[in-house]
This record gives structure tokens, C-alpha cells and sequence, in this order.
């Protein structure tokens, strides 16, 4: 296996900058003259550095929420970016490599085999923040979104309208479905789905397609509630065997990217540019 040191010195001293990113710039939590604000979000894009959370995004999340190493750590306010895609498939047509958020013991996908089929898969190039996206070419194509280690307070569901785009539901723990749809103007949109009510875990959102429907992703949200702590959240965005120019490839690309609303991005590239002998 892998593992990945992180310098305590080094990650001392983001951490202390990232608090002061969270004090500047964000509205305080209760409306009152709190100590911390945020929460703050980092996104991380990249190759299969960033795609394997247990090589960078992992360990570099559990010591921003964690006590060590002097001060205090930052609340979790969730586990960032999901992404709907996967990198490829294996030879029984199950999803292989999905795009997962970066801790998926808190926020996973599950989409079993009978349905990876129903939907056509951009990995690389795509309209999503991490350069993929799906498409549903069956009515009645479905996943869950799965929610485990901790309740989340919201989900921000992020897909691409279209003209002639399909509908789609969503359902949360088996409740009522909700239609949206997607025949619009090309463009980016959301849709924010409470789960308040839902207080412990694991539960699931059901997503059900009809054809052409383009699905990016979402955010899961967690509420800040310690007013003495920032809260901290990171997206994972990375792509297994990209290059940079496989990013920002769509004119979608950028919109995506806006709605993860970060404060800091590490852009991690160049091992697949240098093994491919690409020019700068």
C-alpha cells in the first residue's frame, strides 16, 4: 500500500493561514462577533494523486480536522465534492475507480452492474469539476447516493441542463420522489436537498433517470455548530491518468468548478505530462 507523511510544520502553518481565509472571509455562523468563521473550503484537482485519497487528500483532511500538532483543529463540515463518474469499467461492466468523495466512510455512490450499462460515461474532458460526467440512455437508470459516517444537513445535486433533456428524480430514505428536469438552455444548475430531518445514518438518495440526462455530482453539506472552531471542507477533483488539458475542456467546466464555492485550489499536475514527454 501507500502512505503519505505530511510535514507538521508545514501543515501547522496552512492550517494557521487557512483559519485566517475562514476569519476574513465568511459570514459568522450565528450573526454574533464569533471567534471563528467559515466554514472553509479547499479543493484539490489533479492526476491519480488526487484521485486516490489515500495518498494526498486523505491524510491532508484528517490533519486539518485533527487536534495534533498544535491548536485547534477545524470542525468537519463535511465531505466535499461526490462525483457521479467513474474512471472506467471492469469485464463485468461494474464501475471501476469511481470518482468518490474524499472520506466515502462518510459520502459514497452505489450503482450496482445492472445499471452502470444504463448510463454513458465521460471520464475525462467532461462538464463536472472533476473533468467527468454521466449520462442516462435508459429510462428508469438509477444509483444511490449513499450517506454513512455522519448526517449531513444538505445536498447540493449538481447536472447540466439541456434542450430535450430527460427528467429525473430524487427520493431521500425511501420517501417521496421529486421530479426536476432538465430541458432548458444548456447551463449548469443544482437542486438542494434537505436532510435535516434525517438524523442518523446510513440513509440514501435515490436518483432515478429517464434518457438524456447529464449528472455531474453534488456537495454534501454539515452545519458549523461550534462557534470556537472554523468549519473545514475538501473536494476532491481528481482524475486517474489525466493531464492538465484534460480540465477545463467544456465550456460547463468552469461553471462546476464555481459551484464547489472554494476558497483555496491545489492544481497537481505533471507525472503524466512528464511520462507522455508533453511540452509545457
Amino acid at each position: 500500500g501507500y502512505t503519505t507523511t505530511l510535514n507538521d510544520y508545514a501543515t501547522r502553518l496552512l492550517r494557521m493561514k487557512l483559519g485566517r481565509v475562514a476569519y476574513i472571509g465568511h459570514a459568522e455562523p450565528n450573526g454574533t462577533d464569533d471567534i471563528a468563521k467559515g466554514p472553509i473550503k479547499v479543493c484539490m484537482i489533479g492526476d491519480s494523486y488526487t484521485h486516490g485519497s489515500y495518498r494526498v487528500c486523505q491524510p491532508f483532511r484528517d490533519m486539518m480536522l485533527s487536534t495534533k500538532n498544535g491548536g485547534k483543529g477545524f470542525q468537519n463540515a463535511g465531505a466535499g465534492y461526490l462525483s457521479f463518474a467513474w474512471h472506467s469499467q471492469n469485464s463485468d461492466g461494474s464501475a471501476r475507480l469511481p470518482n468518490s468523495s474524499v472520506d466515502n466512510y462518510e459520502l459514497d455512490m452505489d450503482i450496482d452492474i445492472a445499471n452502470v450499462a444504463k448510463f454513458d460515461l465521460t471520464a475525462g474532458g467532461g462538464h463536472g469539476p472533476d473533468a467527468s460526467h454521466i449520462e442516462s440512455n435508459t429510462n428508469g437508470a438509477t444509483f444511490d447516493i449513499e450517506v454513512k459516517g455522519t448526517p449531513l444537513d444538505s445536498f447540493k445535486l449538481m447536472y447540466v441542463t439541456q434542450t430535450g433533456g430527460g427528467d429525473f428524480t430524487y427520493s431521500v430514505n425511501g420517501g417521496a420522489a421529486v421530479t426536476i428536469s432538465t430541458d432548458a438552455a444548456e447551463s449548469v444548475s443544482t437542486v438542494n436537498i434537505n436532510l435535516s430531518a434525517q438524523t442518523s445514518v446510513p440513509y440514501n438518495i435515490t436518483v432515478t433517470c429517464d434518457t438524456n440526462v447529464i449528472l455531474l455530482g453534488g456537495v454534501g453539506d454539515k452545519d458549523v455548530t461550534d462557534n470556537d472552531l472554523s468549519g473545514f471542507q475538501l473536494h476532491k477533483c481528481g482524475k486517474s491518468g489525466a493531464t492538465g488539458g484534460v480540465f477545463a475542456a467544456t465550456d460547463l467546466w468552469k461553471h462546476s468548478f464555481a459551484e464547489l464555492d472554494s476558497d483555496a485550489t491545489f492544481i497537481m499536475f505533471g507525472t503524466n505530462e512528464m511520462a507522455n514527454n508533453f511540452s509545457p
